[in-house]
């Protein structure tokens, strides 16, 4: 009997067997996809700077582990063969009531032909018929339930719709997740972003020594703060440091003095810049400077010869002097400026590039007049960009033209003196570079006359200009037509050659000569020499308690080698104490000096009023030129021999030059009395000479016969 009914059964049993293994697969290799594209999407998504190495490494394992789940769950289980009799046990299963006889009936029908001296075919066709007739009825699908796979598929099918629903919600995020699986080109949408203002370049290229500013702008959130990293070349591991928060939103670090390649990037929020390459390169300086000086004619200075330069960039020189700049670089320069006085006070000054003797662009020249104190330094545009951003500065000095210098020796006083005075006024005036003028201002206290001016050119020692002059003009007051009462006042005026910003002038100090009468200055010469007598008493008496306190030495150290502190000290005070006796002479001599000459400027000598003034003179200078000095070099050496007898040698000298000192200064003393008596017999001849003359002139006007 024919089975092949039944067999059809089966067979419907084993394809849904199959249907049923490959939706389960296939859901399970689905759910692996969409496992692995979450862990990949969600580690870009939160994992910052993460590399496509990673994400690819990522990508390929989910594959891997969806192509695993194919194999284990869809090719595995369908290359697993079910005969009939597996599907019939499984219908036998579901139905008990076959009580085997499906099983039986697909056994012995297959093996009709093969065993058929052994079953009976009658047998045989009867188990096929029953069991045809048992089955026929039955419904075979329930053998195999769907209710696995159908959960799993749901569950698969509500994951897509899920993630679905999600992807394109945020569809943007999922096409730039699907980007960087391939790329890194391609950034996740952030919410702060970074824009770099300075540099603006890169790579960026910098003078080596320079300082370099990164400034970042950063637009949507706002980030608390933001971080620069840089590696400098050869460096493993970067450097961080946090950057300074700007004035406008912005955020800023400098590198100080850059000298080497370096690499930067800066993050802040959730954004990162790519890294800017710098690159060092050599800045154009200033490898040789020279200077050349063309000094103002009136300074008497020699001009720099060309072909010998001054190697030097600072520059000292007169106010006027102009001096030629010549500097030589390292680079071949394209533009060049002078940059004049101190920081944040620059005046800016274009200069002129010149080949050097190579040809190449590397000479800069400048030309400066010096005017004043002050600063400059030599910016340079190198022909590859780079900039001298710090230059080195120059000094200026502008050396001080000082005014002239004007001394007088004489007379340095105010003075009285008479109508027939002729007095001299010496001189010495000295400037730093020359004397270019000289002159005597002179006014009265008449308001008819009208202020003089004398020029001194022609009592001069030397011409304009000099250094140094030697003056000598004589003010003779009967030319000047001097009259009794009059005040005349001059003052010396001198100028040098300064040119800028004009000449320097030096005016001494106002002097004065007033005009007495003849006798009243005659007196008060007089009254000068009276005062000389008092100090030369003062005197010989301090030189008599000298000559004292020499003997006492004498019989106290005289006869010792070595002396003790305190007898050194002896000697030595009587050495001082010789020393302001010269003092006290040398102020009484010059004293006697001056009134010596005031007399014979103003005709006061009468007679032999000079010889008897001569001697008192020629005694002073000797006692404070030789004599008293040499007393105090003799103590003072005395102090310090280690001979007695070489001591008491140079204290008996001492002694004896002390004695003739005394000798020298009563003779003076003597002489002033004596020349006192001559002046007051001659006042008195005068006087009686005046009263006769007046007498003569009363008896001619009363009696004119």
């Amino acid at each position: 009997m024919d089975l092949s009914p039944i067999l059809g059964k089966i067979e419907s049993v084993r394809g849904r067997a199959r249907r049923l293994v490959t939706v389960d697969g296939a859901c399970r290799v689905a759910l692996v996809l969409l496992a692995a594209a979450l862990f990949s999407f969600c580690i870009d998504y939160f994992i910052p700077k993460l590399p496509l190495g990673v994400r690819a490494t990522v990508l390929v394992a989910g594959l891997a582990a969806a192509a695993f789940a194919a194999w284990r769950f869809v090719f595995v289980p369908l290359s697993v063969k079910l005969s009939d009799d597996d599907l019939a046990l499984c219908v036998e299963q579901q139905y008990p009531d076959l009580q085997d006889r499906l099983i039986s009936a697909i056994q012995l029908n297959r093996q009709r032909g093969e065993f058929a001296r052994f079953n009976s075919p009658e047998l045989v066709d009867a188990l096929v018929k029953e069991a045809m007739n048992e089955s026929a009825p039955l419904d075979f699908s329930p053998v195999l339930l769907p209710a696995g796979p159908m959960k799993i598929a749901a569950g698969t099918a509500a994951a897509l719709a899920v993630v679905a629903g999600l992807a394109f919600w945020q569809i943007d995020a999922v096409k730039t997740w699907v980007a960087r699986l391939f790329t890194d080109s391609v950034q996740w949408p952030k919410e702060t972003r970074i824009v770099l203002l300075e540099p603006r370049s890169n790579p960026v290229t910098v003078a080596k020594g320079d300082d370099m500013r990164v400034e970042i702008e950063t637009q949507g959130k706002i980030p608390r703060k933001a971080v620069i990293h840089y590696r400098f070349s050869g460096q493993g591991e970067p450097i961080s440091r946090p950057m300074r928060a700007g004035s406008k939103g912005n955020w800023l670090f400098d590198f100080s003095k850059v000298i080497e390649p370096m690499e930067f990037w800066v993050e802040a929020g959730d954004d990162e810049t790519l890294p800017v390459t710098v690159q060092v390169l050599n800045p154009p300086t200033v490898e040789r400077i020279t200077l050349l000086y063309n000094y103002p004619e009136y300074t008497q200075l020699k001009d720099t010869d060309p072909s010998a330069p001054i190697e030097d960039g600072n520059i000292v020189a007169p106010p006027g002097t102009h001096v030629t700049v010549t500097a030589q670089a390292n680079l071949d320069i394209a533009k060049a400026k002078a940059v004049f006085g101190r920081r944040g006070e620059e005046d800016m000054r274009e200069l002129v590039v010149k080949n050097d003797a190579q040809g190449r662009p590397r000479m800069v020249v400048a030309e400066i007049d010096v005017v004043t104190n002050t600063q400059y330094a030599i910016w340079l545009q190198a022909t590859n960009g780079l900039q001298t951003n710090s230059p080195v500065r120059y000094s200026i000095k502008a050396i001080e033209d000082k005014p002239p210098e004007i001394k007088i020796s004489e007379p340095n006083l105010d003075k009285f003196c008479t109508v027939q005075a002729r007095i001299p006024i010496r001189l010495t005036t000295s400037d730093d570079f020359g004397v270019m003028k000289l002159e005597i201002v002179i006014k009265t206290n008449d308001s008819k006359r009208a202020e003089q001016t004398v020029p001194l050119d022609a009592f001069n020692t030397e011409s304009y200009p000099a250094r140094k002059v030697d003056t000598e003009y004589f003010f003779d007051m009967t030319e000047f037509g001097a009259k009794e009462g009059m005040v005349i006042s001059y003052q010396i005026v001198a100028r040098d050659g300064r040119e800028i910003p004009k000449a320097n002038e030096t005016r001494s100090r106002l002097f004065q000569f007033t005009v007495i009468k003849r006798d009243d200055l005659l007196k008060k010469m007089e009254d000068r020499l009276a005062r000389i007598r008092e100090e030369l008493q003062r005197v010989i008496q301090f030189q008599d308690g000298g000559r004292g306190e020499v003997s006492r030495l004498m019989d106290a150290v005289g006869t010792k080698d070595m002396l003790g502190a305190v007898e050194r000290q002896a000697v030595n005070g009587a050495a001082g104490n010789q020393r302001r006796i010269t003092q006290h002479m040398e102020r009484i001599t010059h004293e006697f000096d001056e009134i010596v000459r005031d007399m014979r400027y103003n005709k006061l000598l009468e007679g032999g009023s000079e010889v008897r003034l001569k001697k008192p003179g020629d005694l002073l200078h000797g006692v404070t030129e030789y004599k008293s000095p040499e007393v105090a070099t003799l103590l003072g050496s005395a102090a310090s021999v280690g001979q007695a007898k070489d001591r008491m040698g140079k204290l008996q000298d001492s002694q004896i030059k002390q004695e003739d000192i005394l000798v020298d200064l009563n003779t003076v003393l003597g002489l002033l009395t004596e020349y006192e008596t001559y002046l007051e017999v001659v006042r008195y001849v005068r006087e009686l000479l005046k009263k006769v003359e007046g007498n003569l002139e009363e008896m001619r006007r009363t009696n004119p016969k």
